[in-house]
């Protein structure tokens, strides 16, 4: 997609409400993972959920980034989509993401990308 498609659907993300939201998410969510791992991708998936307010919307994100969490972290593009679902979503949605981290911490540690993820997490709990 060209800048200036990927600048309007950013846009149009500012203007739906909860259901049409859900119905998007629907549609991509099979996805989701390969929308994250594109460059355009994840800064038009990051405004997307910048949206959210729904008990729903954070819940499938959160269940379909699951299996692939620690891959995503390594990703350069993935990981900043990552950052911002740790920094934005409530807390509820992403303790399992902040104990996996910690868990594993020395392989996220090793990892330049994943590094960040600590770093978010760190700058979440000041």
């Amino acid at each position: 997609m060209h800048e200036y498609g990927n600048y309007m659907v950013q846009k149009l993300f500012t203007v739906c409400n909860v259901q049409q939201r859900l119905e998007i998410l629907q549609i991509i969510m099979p996805s989701l993972c390969d929308l994250i791992r594109n460059k355009q991708g994840t800064h038009t998936i990051q405004a997307f959920i910048s949206q959210f307010t729904h008990h729903e919307e954070y819940s499938l994100v959160v269940v379909q980034l699951g299996p692939e969490y620690y891959d995503l972290c390594r990703n350069n593009n993935a990981t900043h989509f990552v950052q911002k679902v740790l920094k934005t979503f409530p807390l509820q949605y992403t303790l399992a993401y902040f104990n996996y981290t910690v868990e594993n911490l020395l392989a996220f540690a090793l990892d330049k990308n994943a590094m960040c993820v600590i770093k978010h997490m760190i700058r979440r709990f000041r």
